[in-house]
């Protein structure tokens, strides 16, 4: 991941994600830390629309579902949230067992929050 510390270094980080993905849209990472960038910045709509062109260039991408959980739980989508955790939790692999635990952890919290509600 990025060491950003700064406003204008996530605004860097976002527009170099951009011209890497200009080359290759398949590059998970890219995708991943554009959205952490777009978080860092508050900008919650643009890091909800990089995970999605993310995720359609790369279902599988590890990380960009985690990613896309935490921009959907703090977006109020808290449905989608537990659905995108739990898709992490499928496409991990194993040595990501402690961060999967905390997913599924989170999901099973906000389906707690959820209760009944449809």
């Amino acid at each position: 991941m990025l060491q950003l510390n700064n406003e204008e270094s996530y605004e860097e980080a976002a527009a170099l994600c951009d011209r890497l993905l200009e080359l290759d849209d398949s590059r998970e990472i890219a995708w991943d830390e554009k959205a952490f960038a777009l978080m860092a910045l508050d900008r919650w709509e643009e890091a909800e629309a990089a995970c999605e062109r993310g995720l359609a260039a790369v279902p599988n991408a590890v990380r960009l579902h985690f990613t896309w959980g935490t921009v959907l739980e703090r977006r109020g989508r808290h449905r989608e949230a537990v659905a995108a955790y739990r898709k992490y939790a499928q496409v991990a692999p194993p040595e990501y067992g402690e961060v999967v635990a905390k997913a599924l952890a989170r999901a099973r919290q906000l389906e707690s929050q959820l209760g009944g509600r449809g």
